[in-house]
């Protein structure tokens, strides 16, 4: 985060260090911090397992306010031109005013949403524990398409130049253009999905759960260009 390094953790605390690691500031709750936090530069966006939403003061860790957001939060937050949009683990997804965490709108979703949306052309994708990749409008959180994606979705999707790719737990990689089209890129030989995917360049980085491959490199095509396994 520029100057700093953000660390939250499950000890209910969220720790701010420089660059050289001295401690600058420790901000404490009654619950746990499992998802790194969002910034504007200037404040820190931090949710927590008890179901509050914190906005933090950067520089000196004081709390500029807090929001509740009804359930426990482990998904990313994603910060964009003064609005905090993030989800719940029982499908609730909120934008939220940065500048003094008022809830602007919210909408329920079928299942409990675990990652960082992605933002494009105006409108939010993510997966959800139900199974359903969602296409909500950023301007007003309308539901502008639900598509079922055969098994849960829980890690965050990773833009493309086609359309952003989502993984899922029965180790599917899809690929869903803007408008809500999909098109499979690969299905693992073995293993699931469940953390965020990664683009690198001209690659696209996916770690499989429990796979002869644990770790494996695509072209955006979905053609794999190599992987990685601990077995000889």
């Amino acid at each position: 985060e520029g100057e700093w390094i953000i660390a939250p953790n499950a000890d209910n605390s969220v720790y701010a260090l420089d660059l050289e690691g001295k401690l600058a500031w420790t901000f404490t709750k009654d619950g746990a911090f499992w998802a790194q936090p969002a910034t504007d530069g200037k404040a820190v966006f931090a949710p927590s397992l008890n179901h509050m939403l914190y906005g933090i003061d950067l520089t000196t860790g004081s709390q500029l306010w807090e929001t509740d957001l009804l359930a426990p939060v482990s998904a990313r937050p994603l910060y964009d031109n003064g609005i905090v949009f993030v989800g719940n683990l029982v499908g609730d997804f909120f934008a939220i005013d940065a500048n003094n965490g008022k809830i602007l709108w919210s909408q329920k979703v079928a299942g409990g949403i675990w990652s960082k949306p992605v933002l494009a052309e105006g409108k939010l994708f993510f997966g959800d524990q139900s199974g359903h990749v969602n296409i909500l409008s950023a301007e007003d959180g309308t539901l502008v398409l639900s598509i079922d994606a055969g098994s849960p979705v829980l890690g965050a999707g990773a833009l493309l130049p086609d359309g952003i790719a989502f993984g899922t737990e029965i180790g599917k990689i899809v690929l869903y253009e803007l408008d809500g089209k999909s098109r499979p890129l690969m299905t693992l030989e073995s293993g699931s999905i469940y953390s965020n995917l990664v683009v690198n360049g001209e690659r696209l980085v996916v770690l499989a759960f429990k796979s002869d491959k644990p770790l494996i490199a695509l072209d955006l095509n979905g053609n794999e260009a190599w992987y990685f396994s601990t077995k000889k």
